[in-house]
């Protein structure tokens, strides 16, 4: 295998481990915490929305975290490297990438930017750089 190849290897599973932690411990808050818990945790947007959506918030992003980690590990396990497990590993991170461009939106939308800037756009930017990471890695 090429340095390249090791260097995306690496970038990519370290980028995957970064975001399965912090999407896991955000997705089961938001899943299993009351609605006045997630608001007295400074979630204020849940007030806007039915707690049924807040809840598939929480199910989009344990879903991406099991793509990410499911696709990924496949992916390096198998023999033959399926390609559908490269690919449901991309799309989970960029489904995640996804999330942080909508919570961005509604951040900016309430004028909480200043409060959340730093941590959405650190998640997006590192759910980009999974994916690229991800779609670069072959093995010869």
């Amino acid at each position: 295998m090429s340095v390249f190849a090791i260097s995306s290897l690496v970038v990519a599973w370290a980028a995957t481990a970064f975001l399965s932690v912090t999407f896991f411990k955000a997705g089961t808050f938001k899943l299993t915490a009351p609605i006045s818990k997630l608001l007295e945790a400074g979630f204020g947007w849940v007030s806007k929305l039915p707690a049924a959506v807040v809840r598939l918030i929480a199910l989009l992003e344990l879903a991406g975290v099991v793509g990410l980690v499911a696709g990924a590990a496949v992916y390096e396990i198998s023999d033959s490297h399926p390609l559908w497990a490269q690919l449901i590993a991309i799309a989970a991170a960029l489904g995640l990438a996804l999330t942080m461009i909508v919570a961005s939106i509604v951040h900016q939308a309430r004028g909480e930017s200043k409060y959340t800037f730093k941590m959405t756009s650190m998640l997006l930017l590192v759910s980009v750089i999974a994916a690229v990471a991800l779609s670069l890695v072959k093995f010869n």
